[in-house]
């Protein structure tokens, strides 16, 4: 089966409905691939892998890299970046849509990766969907970049049953 759409406004290639809670809207056994914006107004369920696929030029002719989205227990949110820390601290300002869509009730969990020749010892001592703060307590430099991811748990998802019967 294929589907086309043309004209303006809202239009529909394939559209399906189902009116049994054990029924699929839309189903394949096979692969699935969408070359444009696909939306799910529902839950987005697979057995086999998510990828986004972008072709790149090589010395050896066009190849495609395949990179799988990460797995997880809970529906994350993860903001990584490049900060620096001044005079011992350093004041992460996030960004707004990351508190947009991450839980304040569970806890962040936040990983600082320092980039310095001398040892050093960065550890975050205040976190919030807003701001991380991060503080070194060694004897070393006090002046030196570091990256750092937060990761937390989608809004309104925090109770999601990861074991469940099907």
């Amino acid at each position: 089966m294929r589907g086309q759409s043309t004209g303006s406004g809202t239009t529909y290639a394939v559209k399906g409905e189902v009116s049994s809670a054990d029924g699929y809207g839309l189903y394949t056994p096979d692969d699935a691939k969408v070359d444009q914006t696909l939306e799910v107004g529902g839950d987005l369920q697979v057995s086999g892998t998510k990828n986004f696929v972008q072709t790149v030029d090589t010395t050896g002719g066009p190849k495609q890299v395949a990179y799988t989205a990460v797995e997880a227990g809970e529906p994350r949110t993860e903001t990584t970046d490049v900060a620096e820390m001044d005079a011992g601290r350093a004041e992460i300002e996030l960004p707004e849509h990351f508190e947009m869509v991450t839980s304040e009730e569970e806890p962040l969990s936040v990983q600082v990766t320092p980039y310095a020749k001398d040892q050093v010892h960065p550890q975050v001592v205040e976190t919030s969907t807003e701001q991380i703060v991060v503080e070194d307590f060694g004897d070393g430099p006090q002046d030196y970049t570091f990256s750092y991811t937060v990761k937390g748990v989608r809004e309104g998802f925090e109770d999601q049953e990861i074991v469940r019967d099907p």
